[in-house]
């Protein structure tokens, strides 16, 4: 594939102006925060609905805190219910709790929910059903078995399939034919599950675990072996390296993403014959095959393959092949910049905000103006970014071109540059490509200083503590120079663990050292490579990650 340099046009700027907020509107909201929250009442005088339910949301989320719960009933607020069953949801003080429900503002939450079983019979089923992986969900459904019919029992057993407490709601001295069966398959026995699987196929189907699809499916009949279970036999043979066995039952499925990474792995194993043939012959419509058949014929057919190249390029920019195909393609990059004038008021707003630590609420006021539409939503993609939620202005971004928009009115919000000095000088520090950096930062974080993924991993470079605390002590993992450049420092063991590939040094970020030495490239083709990989979520993320690399380097052009 060659990269082609190419003009970047900037069409005439347009210039609009809106008013979203009146100074009658910012006085009221100045007072409020001078009050210290106090003078709630003067909220309901605020004249634009959706700042006065979040100024109402920070008001009941600080008398929380400080238990001025009276305040909290006060409060004239629609939403306030739904809000707080929110905020109380891990509630466990009764007191609190029952604060509330005797003021008619009915709390429901897990603590509330097992008093009302321990007290009233009626209530149990309502608490296991509800929380169906619980100790005490357990005890109460082997206590009460009358209280439960065939389908809520099967919902409880395959909620709890591949939980600790499985064997914990089996009752042993009397399994009835729906537990015996679950056993069998948590046993993993397989010659007992060869026996019952067919006649039984009703409760496989329900068990909620796709790898005891994908072993036991080699044991279903020509009747039950259907739909999905053609893949998952399919998956079976390929975990077992039977190849052409999984590349004939995803043909007759016509999953060509699964179709392209067994003929990807046959390539990397030096198997040509079968790649040349699928490559050439098998019509799939997935971008992502098109795009390999494209390269696969560039030397045999330059014509049809830019034509190839085309379609893929239509995708534009929201895929890594589609960003190549367009480069490749030699198109030229337009940029619609539309200006705004400024706004004062609402940037007075929100210093208002951030001062008294509420910048996420100003945040959660644009997006409801977002989403009641009643201003223009381009001029809110362009807030969400001057005030520094990319991941809002990316994600509304996304929308509008998938929805049909110019998508020249938006690659400056789907591609951010924040602390592009930074950046820089870390990427120089370090020798290495800033847009790289960049790219990593745009897929792990959208750049959120604050984020935290559900495993704890921090900041823009999402860093786990014990990465940080390798180059720092001082637990600062927040700081976003501080976070960039240890995020640089990770990258760079993995690219000198990976030297010939920096493919496989950014699977490493994502997924560890050892998850990337599973997989030997054998074969030059990097962008085939990636299709091997059988872990969709490794996959994914390396493809976003390049395809925001080469929109970086040779589309903004910043490194």
């Amino acid at each position: 594939m060659r990269i082609l340099f190419y003009i970047i046009l900037l069409l005439p700027l347009l210039i609009n102006s809106f008013n979203i907020l009146s100074q009658r509107d910012l006085l009221l909201v100045e007072n409020f925060f001078a009050s210290e929250l106090n003078d709630y009442k003067m909220l309901d005088s605020i004249g634009d609905i959706y700042l006065k339910n979040v100024l109402k949301k920070i008001a009941i989320n600080e008398f929380l805190k400080r238990k001025e719960f009276e305040k909290i009933v006060d409060i004239e607020f629609e939403l306030k219910e739904t809000y707080l069953n929110i905020l109380l949801k891990n509630q466990t003080d009764t007191t609190i709790l029952n604060y509330f429900n005797a003021r008619g503002i009915k709390i429901q939450n897990y603590t509330l929910d097992l008093k009302y079983a321990l007290t009233d019979k009626k209530n149990i089923k309502s608490f296991v059903l509800k929380y169906p992986m619980d100790k005490i969900s357990i005890k109460f459904f082997k206590e009460n078995p009358s209280l439960f019919d065939f389908n809520d029992s099967i919902l409880i057993f395959k909620k709890n399939f591949l939980s600790e407490n499985f064997f914990d709601l089996v009752d042993t001295l009397r399994i009835s034919t729906l537990e015996n069966f679950f056993v069998i398959f948590k046993k993993d026995d397989t010659l007992e599950i060869k026996k019952v699987i067919n006649s039984n196929f009703d409760l496989f189907d329900r068990i909620e675990s796709k790898s005891f699809k994908i072993k036991y499916s080699k044991f279903l009949n020509e009747q039950n072996l259907k739909g999905n279970y053609i893949y998952f036999l399919g998956r079976y043979y390929e975990k077992n390296r039977e190849y052409k066995k999984a590349l004939e039952l995803y043909r007759k499925v016509k999953d060509d993403e699964a179709i392209l990474r067994i003929i990807a792995i046959l390539r990397n194993e030096n198997v040509v014959g079968i790649y040349d043939s699928i490559i050439r012959n098998y019509n799939g419509n997935d971008l992502n095959f098109l795009y390999h058949k494209a390269k696969y014929l560039y030397n045999v057919d330059k014509k049809i393959s830019d034509s190839i190249f085309e379609i893929v390029s239509k995708n534009f920019p929201f895929s890594l092949y589609s960003v190549r195909s367009f480069i490749h393609l030699n198109k030229k990059i337009e940029f619609l910049d539309v200006k705004y004038s400024k706004d004062s008021l609402l940037l007075k707003l929100f210093q208002l905000f951030a001062e008294n630590g509420y910048s996420n609420f100003f945040k959660d006021y644009l997006n409801e103006l977002y989403k009641a539409n009643t201003v223009d939503r381009d001029y809110l993609i362009y807030l969400f970014d001057k005030f520094g939620f990319y991941n809002y202005s990316i994600y509304y971004s996304e929308n509008m071109i998938k929805s049909g928009k110019n998508y020249k009115k938006y690659l400056k919000f789907l591609f951010p540059t924040p602390y592009l000095d930074i950046f820089k000088k870390i990427g120089k520090e370090e020798d290495m490509d800033y847009s790289l950096l960049l790219a990593l930062a745009r897929e792990e974080s959208s750049f959120s200083k604050d984020a935290i993924s559900s495993a704890s991993a921090k900041g823009i470079m999402q860093l786990m503590d014990f990465v940080y605390d390798s180059f720092y002590k001082d637990k600062d993992y927040f700081n976003e120079e501080k976070n960039i450049r240890v995020g640089a420092k990770h990258l760079k063991s993995y690219l000198k663990e990976f030297p010939d590939s920096p493919v496989e040094a950014i699977m490493a970020y994502n997924g560890g050292v050892n998850t990337v030495k599973r997989w030997k490239r054998k074969y030059s083709d990097w962008e085939l490579f990636i299709e091997s990989i059988p872990y969709l979520e490794t996959k994914n993320f390396v493809k976003k990650v390049l395809r925001s690399y080469y929109f970086y380097k040779f589309v903004l052009k910043v490194s």
